[in-house]
């Protein structure tokens, strides 16, 4: 385990070597900067909908306390520690979960941490690297089998369980998927409904679901940071991707080209040994099963489908990955001879890993952008583009009148929580321009814009100030 935590610091922490003074990742820059910055004011949180699940915000934010680091050497280094902590612990639940030997485990945690689409999760997306890593131990503790454990082992599951649904809302679901779907198994077994598993996971539950309906239905911003309008942004269960606020537009044909592109990149390369090495078991069938239904549900019915299909692609390769290695068992190559093809195979994706991790190739194309960056050395805005940012966040806060309006695109969000508290900060959904809310102000309002040249559309704006590609604009509605 501590050579699989190395590799997995190594790989991860590559691209912070080469990003200069600043963290890789969209969200560490526009979400956990500002949040771990304001907290204990869950305003910044509030936006984001994080105010709910924010153990990974509280566990950054205490270790700066502790060690009065920097913020964004924080970042630095939370970045390759949790990608860290999701490999070794889900190399524990193979081990102890499934019973699989040292070597096969090792083998199935060297491929899963080379491919794209997890080392995409480990970009930025600490919240969730912590709550799959508490359900891989959750799902270790109980080898597996949820609703045994919720017996035998109730207190370690009651725990286990709230720690996921603080950690993050997408691996509460998959608790829940996993649970459920062992217990209507274990029901239809028994002919009998044994309510004792399920006594461990009230609490949690309950948690989630108030935590939920706080989240998306009774959620409140505060007067400095706050969505530009009430955004069609994906909800708890369903999603219209045809709404114009996703970069589909409405287009059914661009949702098409995404899905499949990305399933051409994360997906589909695995599918045939994957299929090859199924096998019979109570957890991963399920996940499995959920993980292709959450996936593909957009292309059935985009207007009407299962929310944030990117992430639960995205999660796919995990569990196929696991049944391409049992292929890989069943067929010989994990032992003798044949286990150097394997181990040939492993070098030729850890070049691919690492090549992507320093953005040495461009992966993707223009419909995957959005949802995977074509290389880990990125983050929300460019790099050089960040001085200029503080320039022009530091002008308005020394200019711009008392309780003025600024709008900032999504990927300037971070930022802007840094200006005056009198300032009322709008944030635009993604992919948008000024001219796409132009009937959301009262006529003959003073309203200010910061961003990058496009961004106020085809609203007549005036430029007051500009630092390099960004510019400050005021408009009057």
């Amino acid at each position: 385990m501590l050579y699989l935590s190395l590799l997995a610091l190594t790989l991860r922490g590559i691209p912070e070597l080469l990003s200069g003074p600043y963290p890789v990742g969209y969200d560490l820059l526009a979400g956990y900067l500002p949040a771990i910055g304001s907290f204990p004011d869950i305003t910044s949180m509030n936006l984001f909908g994080w105010s709910w699940s924010p153990l990974a915000i509280l566990i950054l934010w205490s270790f700066r306390q502790i060690t009065n680091a920097p913020e964004l050497l924080l970042l630095k280094a939370a970045g390759p520690a949790f990608f860290a902590i999701f490999v070794c612990s889900l190399y524990y639940a193979l081990v102890t979960g499934l019973q699989w030997n040292k070597v096969k485990a090792t083998i199935s945690m060297l491929i899963v941490m080379s491919e794209p689409a997890i080392l995409r999760l480990g970009w930025d997306q600490l919240r969730l690297e912590l709550g799959l890593s508490f359900f891989f131990l959750l799902l270790a503790i109980t080898k597996g089998n949820l609703t045994l454990g919720a017996t035998r082992k109730w207190k370690e599951v009651l725990a286990l369980g709230v720690l996921v649904v603080v950690s993050d809302q997408i691996s509460a679901v998959v608790m829940a998927i996993a649970f459920m779907a062992q217990l209507c198994l274990a029901t239809y077994r028994q002919r009998l409904i044994d309510l004792k598993p399920v006594l461990p996971f009230v609490p949690p539950g309950i948690l989630f679901t108030v935590g939920s309906y706080m989240t998306y239905f009774a959620g409140h911003y505060g007067a400095h940071l706050a969505p530009l309008k009430v955004q069609v942004m994906p909800g708890i269960a369903f999603q219209n991707y045809l709404s114009g606020a996703f970069p589909f537009g409405s287009s059914y044909l661009t949702v098409l080209f995404t899905v499949g592109s990305l399933s051409l990149l994360c997906v589909f390369p695995i599918l045939p040994l994957a299929a090859k090495g199924r096998f019979k078991d109570n957890f991963l069938l399920p996940l499995t099963v959920w993980f292709f239904v959450a996936s593909y549900s957009i292309v059935l019915s985009p207007s009407l489908s299962l929310a944030y299909f990117w992430w639960w692609m995205f999660l796919l390769p995990i569990p196929l990955t696991l049944y391409a290695v049992n292929g890989l068992d069943k067929f010989g190559y994990l032992k003798g001879k044949r286990l150097r093809v394997t181990a040939i195979g492993i070098a030729l994706l850890s070049i691919f890993a690492i090549a992507y991790s320093t953005s040495a190739i461009a992966f993707g194309n223009t419909y995957t952008f959005p949802y995977l960056p074509s290389g880990l050395v990125q983050s929300c805005v460019e790099f050089g583009d960040i001085s200029s940012i503080g320039q022009v966040m530091s002008w308005a806060n020394g200019t711009l009148p008392q309780s003025a309006i600024v709008v900032v695109p999504e990927q300037f969000q971070g930022f802007a929580s840094n200006l005056r508290n009198d300032i009322m900060v709008r944030v635009a959904s993604p992919s948008s321009t000024l001219s796409d809310y132009s009937g959301y102000f009262p006529a003959n309002v003073q309203v200010f814009a910061i961003g990058y040249p496009g961004f106020p559309g085809t609203i007549r704006a005036v430029t007051l100030v500009q630092y390099g590609s960004v510019s400050l604009w005021e408009f009057f509605t």
